[in-house]
C-alpha cells in the first residue's frame, strides 16, 4: 500500500505526494548535496589557481620587458578567477541550500521547509538561466567583433 503524502488550499487544490515521488525528492536532494559540495570543492580549487596564476605570473613577468607580449598584468588573471569563483558561488550555494531544506522538509514531513527548498532550486535554475542569457550574448558579441575585424584586417591588406 503506498502512502500519500498531500496538501490542500482553499481552493480545495491538492498536491498528493506519493511515496514514489517522495523518494525521487529524497534521492535528488541527497545529488544536489553532492554536486554541491564538488562544487564548493571547485571553487576551492578556483581561488588557489588565482593566487598560483598572480604569483606565478607577477614571477614571470618580471623576466620580460614591459613591451615583451608576454608582460601581462597579473593580477588580471587572477581577478577574472576571482570573479568567475564568485559567480559561480551563487549557483552552488542555492543547490545546496536546496538539497539541506527538502531533505530536512522530508524527514519532517514539513511542507514550509519543502516550499522553501524549492524556492532555491528556483534560484538556482533562475541564475543558471541568466548566465547562459549573459553567455549567449557574449559570444555574439566576440563572434560580431571578429568578423569585423576580420573584414578590417582583409581591407587593409
Amino acid at each position: 500500500m503506498e502512502n500519500n503524502y498531500s496538501t490542500q488550499e482553499s481552493d480545495q487544490k491538492s498536491l498528493e505526494l506519493t511515496d514514489l515521488s517522495f523518494d525521487f525528492l529524497k534521492e535528488t536532494a541527497k545529488w544536489a548535496k553532492f554536486l554541491s559540495i564538488l562544487g564548493f570543492i571547485g571553487i576551492a580549487l578556483m581561488v588557489i589557481f588565482a593566487i598560483f596564476i598572480g604569483v606565478f605570473l607577477s614571477m614571470l613577468s618580471a623576466s620580460f620587458t614591459q613591451s615583451s607580449p608576454f608582460a601581462v598584468a597579473p593580477g588580471l588573471f587572477s581577478l577574472i578567477y576571482l570573479v568567475l569563483a564568485a559567480l559561480y558561488a551563487c549557483p552552488v550555494y542555492f543547490l545546496y541550500k536546496f538539497s539541506i531544506n527538502t531533505r530536512d522538509a522530508l524527514n519532517a514531513r514539513n511542507s514550509d521547509l519543502l516550499t522553501e527548498g524549492l524556492r532555491y532550486l528556483k534560484s538556482h535554475y533562475k541564475f543558471i538561466g541568466i548566465m547562459m542569457i549573459v553567455l549567449f550574448a557574449l559570444y555574439i558579441v566576440v563572434i560580431i567583433g571578429a568578423i569585423v575585424v576580420g573584414i578590417a584586417a582583409a581591407t587593409l591588406s
